[in-house]
C-alpha cells in the first residue's frame, strides 16, 4: 500500500493571505477582486509570461453505455493537444489511495469500441491523462506524450469487476508512449494502470520520474478468480520511479491470480523509495499473485530487490531473467502448497543479500508441511564480494542443493560486458550459457518509430546511479 507523504518535494506553497506573499515562485488569488498576485522567480518576465487558470477537470469523452448497449464506435483522435486541467479537493481533504485510483483522468472513454487515441499529447493536467474507464474494448492508445501529470498516465478498467462481459475493459493496446514527470499532485499516480481487465497488450511504452510505480496490474487482493487475466506485458522500459516519496512500491506492480498473463522482454531499472521503510522492487508479484509468465526481462539498480513473489505468490513461471544489483536483496520467493518455478535466471549481487528470511518457520518445517519454494534449478548465482557471501535461507549453495532445489544450478561470475556501466551481454564463455540461459535483445525495449520519437525518451536517459549503501 502507497505511504502518501505531504506532497512531492516541488510543491510550491500558497499563502493564504496576500501580504504572506515574500518569496519567488509564491502566488495569492483574492477570492474578492480576483485578482492573481505572484512574486516572479529570478529572471522570470511578466511581460511575456504565460499565465493559465484552467477551468475543466475533462477535457474530451467518449461517452457510451455499455450497461444499455450504447457503444461509442470508431472514433480517432490523432495529432491533438489535450493541455491544463483543475483539479478538485475534496473538502475533506485527500489521503491517495493506492496508485491514487480514486482520481479521474482528463479524457474518459465509457463504451468506446475500436477507437484510437494516437500521437497526441496530454499536458499540464491536474489528474490522470486518459482512462479507457468501463466497457472499452478493441481500442488503441498510442504514440502519445503524456506528461506533467497530477497524478499517473493512462488507466484501463476500474477497481471493481464488471458484472457483464460487455461492461468489462479488454482487448485493449497501449503501445509507444512516452509517460513521465508525474505525481505533482497525487503523488501516487501509476504511469500505466491495469484493473479488472483481460487481454490487453501494455507494449513498448517508456515510463519514468513517477513518485511510486510505473506499472500496475490487478487490483484483486486474494487468488479467486477475477477479471484480470491474459494480459501481456511486453518491451516497456520503466525508470526512475519511487524518486524517494513514496514507498512499498514496483517498477512493474501486479496482484492477484491472472492466469494466461505475461511479463517479457521489458527492462526495468531504477526504483529508489521513501525510506522508512525503503520497500522498492523491480518486479513485484504482491498480494496472492499468481500464473504469471515471467521471461526475459532486465531488472537493475533495485532498492530492495529485482524480484518479490512473496505473500502467497503462486504458480509462476520465471525464467531466463537477469535480476542484478540491489541495494538489499535480490529475491524474496513464497514457500507454498502451489509452489512456482524459477529457472534459467541470472542473480548478480555486489552488495547485500540472496534472499530476505522466510520468517518464523524453518525451510524444513515448510517442506514438511507440504509447502516449498518450488522447482528451482539451471541458474546462476553470482555475490561480488565472494561466494561465501550466498546465503540460501542461512544454508550454504550445497546445503540448499541437499534438499531437491538448483541441483544443476551454479554459483560463478556471469561474465557480463561491463556491469559497472549496466552492459549486462554476456561474454562468450559465460557459465550463464552452459545452463541453458539465452541471451535476449533489448535493442527493441521502448519506442519506436520515427527517430526524433525515438530520441525523445533517449534525451531522458539518467546517468549510471550507485547503489546506496546496505
Amino acid at each position: 500500500m502507497a505511504q502518501t507523504l505531504p506532497g512531492p518535494p516541488d510543491v510550491q506553497n500558497r499563502p493564504i493571505a496576500r501580504e504572506l506573499l515574500d518569496q519567488p515562485g509564491e502566488w495569492y488569488l483574492s477570492r474578492d477582486t480576483g485578482v492573481l498576485s505572484y512574486w516572479p522567480l529570478p529572471g522570470e518576465q511578466l511581460a511575456d509570461a504565460r499565465v493559465v487558470a484552467p477551468r475543466l477537470t475533462e477535457l474530451m469523452r467518449l461517452d457510451g453505455d455499455p450497461d444499455q448497449g450504447q457503444f461509442v464506435d470508431h472514433v480517432t483522435l490523432r495529432g491533438l493537444t489535450f493541455h491544463h486541467t483543475d483539479w478538485v479537493l475534496d473538502p475533506r481533504g485527500n489521503s491517495s489511495t493506492q496508485a491514487a485510483v480514486e482520481v479521474p483522468a482528463a479524457i474518459v472513454a465509457d463504451g468506446a469500441r475500436h477507437c484510437t487515441l494516437q500521437a497526441c499529447e496530454v499536458a499540464h493536467v491536474g489528474t490522470y491523462g486518459i482512462w479507457l474507464r468501463r466497457g472499452c474494448s478493441e481500442c488503441r492508445v498510442d504514440r502519445n506524450r503524456l506528461w506533467d501529470l497530477g497524478a499517473g498516465g493512462i488507466r484501463v478498467g476500474e477497481t471493481q469487476m464488471a458484472s457483464t462481459d460487455a461492461a468489462e475493459s479488454r482487448h485493449n493496446v497501449v503501445d509507444n508512449n512516452h509517460t513521465y514527470d508525474g505525481g505533482h499532485v497525487y503523488a501516487a499516480g501509476v504511469g500505466v494502470w491495469v484493473a479488472q481487465s483481460s487481454h490487453n497488450r501494455i507494449s513498448n511504452n517508456d515510463i519514468h520520474d513517477l513518485n511510486y510505480t510505473g506499472i500496475s496490474i490487478g487490483w484483486n487482493w486474494n487468488d479467486a478468480p477475477n477479471r484480470t487475466h491474459h494480459n501481456v506485458i511486453e518491451r516497456n522500459h520503466v525508470h526512475q520511479v519511487a524518486r524517494g516519496v513514496l514507498s512499498d512500491a514496483g517498477l512493474i506492480y501486479c496482484l492477484g491470480a491472472s492466469p494466461g498473463s505475461v511479463i517479457r522482454n521489458n527492462v526495468f531499472h531504477d526504483i529508489w523509495p521513501y525510506a522508512q521503510p525503503a520497500f522498492g522492487w523491480g518486479i513485484y508479484l504482491d498480494a496472492t499473485c499468481g500464473e504469471y509468465l515471467v521471461e526475459n526481462n532486465l531488472v537493475y539498480n533495485t532498492q530492495s530487490g529485482g524480484l518479490m513473489f512473496n505473500n502467497g505468490g503462486h504458480q509462476h513461471v520465471i525464467q531466463n531473467n537477469i535480476f542484478a544489483l540491489s541495494a538489499s536483496h535480490a529475491l524474496w520467493p513464497y514457500a507454498e502448497r502451489r509452489p512456482s518455478v524459477f529457472r534459467r535466471n541470472i542473480v548478480y549481487l555486489p552488495q547485500g543479500e540472496l534472499l530476505i528470511p522466510l520468517g518464523e518457520r524453518s525451510l524444513e518445517e515448510r517442506l514438511a508441511a507440504g509447502e516449498s519454494p518450488g522447482e528451482w534449478n539451471q541458474n546462476l548465482y553470482w555475490h561480488t564480494a565472494g561466494a561465501d557471501r550466498l546465503q540460501f535461507y542461512r544454508r550454504s549453495f550445497s546445503e540448499w542443493q541437499a534438499v531437491g532445489l538448483d541441483r544443476e544450478s551454479l554459483v560463478a561470475d556471469p561474465l557480463f560486458v561491463d556491469p559497472a556501466h549496466r552492459d549486462f551481454q554476456l561474454a562468450p564463455d559465460s557459465p550463464a550459457l552452459d545452463l541453458g540461459f539465452q541471451p535476449f535483445d533489448i535493442q527493441d525495449v521502448g519506442l519506436y518509430g520515427d527517430p526524433a520519437w525515438v530520441a525523445e525518451a533517449n534525451h531522458s536517459q539518467c546517468a549510471v546511479t550507485p547503489l546506496p549503501p546496505n
